[in-house]
């Protein structure tokens, strides 16, 4: 029998994921998908460290984390890249 296909989603919101990600968690969007390929972006260091610009902070990443293993019957995968990875 065949797997039912999956529900994926690239989000490259350029400096906004601390906003999107929450609120798709509140409106019940994040735990319709399956998986979550996320490019981070930090705006704060866009002009000054860009070689480091894209790489997620472990704060960020504890954040995703928490809001995923709290979501209750939430079953997505986050995985966030550097830019252009994907």
């Amino acid at each position: 029998a065949a797997l039912p296909p999956a529900v994926v989603m690239k989000l490259d919101v350029e400096g906004e994921e601390y906003n999107v990600l929450p609120n798709m968690l509140a409106h019940g969007v994040l735990c319709q998908l399956d998986a979550v390929f996320l490019e981070y972006h930090d705006a704060s260091t866009r002009h000054r460290d860009i070689e480091n610009r894209y790489k997620v902070p472990p704060a960020f990443q504890k954040t995703i984390n928490y809001l995923v293993t709290h979501a209750g019957r939430c079953n997505v995968t986050i995985q966030t890249l550097g830019a252009n990875e994907i």
